[in-house]
């Protein structure tokens, strides 16, 4: 869509937009003109952006970051951008429309009449979906979370997944907790592998492929804090410095540090963005730090694991406490070096594109990645199989490593590792079906490459 806007109301517009959105970061559409600063498209040549009246971006009100242009894709957007643009024109007398004119005027209305059509299509179909949806969830029975009647309901079902229990005696308020991810949040620049004859094979599992790398078989625990989008990252961070110095160099990231430090990220163990994870990786580094009380790297994890089992020695699960810990500029007493010395920085961080072609290239050339996705209720009962949402309400949104990926009984999936300690799911692991981004698993996939 070739629009035209004025440079100088841009900043206003950005303004009066966070003004009305403040509570959030709110994706919204913008269109520069091509000498404002914004980049071309990717695989887009100087001489066709030269062409082009404007490059379409997106903004962030809170972060102000200018990303990937090609998500622009939908009515919704383009109707918001219109009704911006319509509205400049309307607030301003034609000698201060610059580039615009009347014919323009006319012209965007009758584009903005269309692409309203298109949006109430849209809201109709989802309505009509919506509706539908509500009739199956009807059929369904009300299954109380993390009972035996859902695991029993499960099972019987019979399909591609075993459910059993994996936290014992804990508070529902616990598990909800636990999903710390803000989904669809800010997107950072699109990295497209060039798959052309790369010959992807039918499995592939990141712990066989690099074995000198030990973080690959890591599990971890974030305890009573939703840091999953910390945990995600610096996992998938640590197994990508080995993998790149060629095993050379073995070190835990701390998560402990991109939970405390990130001011940007989010909330701390209130929840967080993997992108912005990713991007504070390579701007302000991360030292090590290895899991609680292992007194290993600079700044090892200081929450707790928790019991999840009825007879154990950890403190129970309750979803009370877990307040983020303070950002600390030092590490433990007697390590060495010091913090500033210790810090491992990216070269670059990206998203990846939602193609199970692009992210297996991605996994299989520079190791795994971080993954998020909307957790259910019956998730957290998954044992063994190839996971698919059969039952419960969504708990919100949660990070995981991807380390590979497979076939079981003919259903595709995605391997990925959670951070809920090894007595979860099958060691630790899960699998989750793979190539309908389903849950949202392949809408969030981000990575990055160690300096």
């Amino acid at each position: 869509m070739r629009v035209r806007f004025p440079a100088n109301a841009l900043n206003s517009l950005i303004a009066e937009r966070c003004t009305i959105q403040s509570m959030a970061p709110t994706r919204w559409a913008v269109v520069l003109p091509p000498d404002a600063g914004c980049q071309p498209p990717i695989n887009q040549t100087k001489k066709n952006h030269e062409r082009n009246i404007a490059t379409v971006c997106f903004a962030y009100c809170k972060f102000r970051e200018i990303v990937d242009p090609r998500n622009l894709n939908d009515s919704t957007a383009k109707t918001v951008l219109l009704s911006m643009t319509l509205r400049h024109l309307n607030n301003h007398k034609p000698e201060e429309w610059g580039w615009w004119s009347a014919a323009d005027r006319t012209n965007l209305l009758i584009q903005h009449h269309a692409e309203k059509q298109n949006t109430d299509k849209m809201w109709h179909a989802a309505l009509l979906l919506l509706a539908a949806g509500v009739s199956v969830s009807l059929a369904r029975p009300h299954l109380q979370p993390l009972s035996n009647e859902m695991v029993n309901y499960i099972n019987k079902m019979n399909t591609t997944w075993k459910a059993g229990h994996n936290f014992h005696d804990v508070d529902y308020s616990y598990v909800r907790r636990l999903c710390g991810t803000m989904l669809k949040g800010p997107k950072l620049p699109i990295m497209v592998q060039y798959a052309g004859g790369l010959k992807l094979p039918a499995e592939f599992d990141s712990r066989e492929q690099w074995p000198e790398c030990p973080t690959l078989k890591e599990i971890r625990d974030q305890g009573s804090c939703g840091s999953c989008w910390a945990f995600g990252a610096a996992e998938a961070i640590s197994d990508r410095v080995c993998i790149h110095s060629g095993g050379k160099i073995n070190v835990e990231i701390s998560s402990e540090d991109l939970l405390t430090c990130c001011d940007a990220c989010g909330m701390g163990c209130n929840g967080g963005y993997p992108s912005a994870a990713w991007d504070f990786w390579t701007k302000d580094g991360l030292v090590s730090g290895g899991l609680y009380n292992s007194h290993i790297g600079c700044r090892p994890y200081t929450i707790s694991p928790c019991e999840h089992h009825v007879n154990g020695s950890r403190p129970s699960c309750s979803g009370e406490g877990g307040d983020t810990p303070q950002c600390v500029h030092s590490c433990e007493a007697g390590y060495s070096p010091s913090y500033k010395k210790d810090k491992h920085y990216g070269k670059s961080s990206y998203s990846v594109e939602a193609s199970v072609e692009q992210i297996q290239a991605e996994i299989s050339k520079n190791g795994p990645v971080e993954g998020a996705f909307t957790v259910y209720e019956d998730f957290v009962m998954y044992k063994s199989g190839v996971y698919q949402h059969l039952s419960g309400s969504a708990l919100g949104g949660h990070a995981i490593k991807v380390l590979g990926w497979g076939e079981e009984d003919g259903v595709p999936y995605w391997l990925c590792a959670n951070s809920w300690n090894t007595d979860w799911g099958d060691n630790g692991y899960f699998k989750i079906l793979r190539g309908s981004d389903h849950c949202g698993i392949e809408s969030e996939i981000v990575a990055g490459i160690p300096k």
